[in-house]
């Protein structure tokens, strides 16, 4: 079956693995967003934006709409940390952060979500992060961005009941990338970009009568 993926941050880390991993299927379209795009994407499979500014997602989803009219599987993995005192967080810095972790997973599905249900088929799933349940010191904007885009999951899902159309959150805890300032290998027994991606296509190819509501990955050796 061919799909149309959307995906979102696939330069490195977890995007990069979940992009490699979707590809082994030479049926998938697989369409993505970001600063940088991964390597071997065609050029018109990319779409260039810088999503801390909502002007160029909104232009960006404008562009992509004009040539993909529907997408079967959205995958919003783009996101990133910042881990202070909440007195040293800049307002700009919220706002920025806010924009990529959970305002662009909202308007990315609010744009194709009508789409999905004139299809009755869809799937939906959100990279985020065992910060959406187990807060940590220093983390309070990170934590935000991913409690909400837990709930952002779970509230639209109550709105897909009866649709055949799935939202499945997953919530790895560290990964050994180069996330907060680190490098592969500096986390060795952490989980890898692929134990995510892995998830990911398990949960493409299910059923799409069957809806998994959340995956938390731990790394064993933790």
């Amino acid at each position: 079956m061919q799909l149309n993926i959307l995906l979102t941050g696939a330069s490195k880390g977890i995007g990069l693995a979940i992009y490699e991993k979707l590809r082994e299927d030479s049926s998938n379209n697989i369409y993505v967003i970001g600063l940088t795009p991964p390597t071997g994407i065609q050029d018109s499979m990319f779409y260039r934006c810088d999503l801390r500014f909502n002007d160029q997602l909104v232009q960006t989803i404008e562009q992509l709409k004009s040539v993909v009219l529907r997408f079967d599987v959205i995958v919003n993995n783009a996101g990133y940390g910042i881990f202070k005192p909440i007195s040293e967080i800049k307002i700009n810095e919220w706002s920025e952060l806010i924009n990529v972790n959970l305002t662009t997973p909202f308007y990315i599905i609010s744009n194709y979500i009508e789409e999905m249900k004139t299809a009755n088929f869809g799937k939906i799933i959100n990279i985020s992060s065992d910060a959406d349940f187990k807060p940590f010191e220093n983390a309070a904007l990170y934590c935000a961005s991913k409690y909400g885009l837990l709930g952002l999951s779970d509230s639209i899902r109550l709105e897909l009941k009866g649709k055949n159309i799935s939202i499945t959150t997953i919530s790895p805890g560290r990964v050994d990338t180069y996330f907060n300032g680190k490098s592969p290998g500096d986390r060795p027994v952490s989980l890898k970009p692929a134990d995510v991606a892995i998830q990911v296509a398990n949960v493409i190819k299910l059923a799409s009568t069957t809806s998994i509501h959340s995956i938390r990955l731990q790394s064993s050796l933790e």
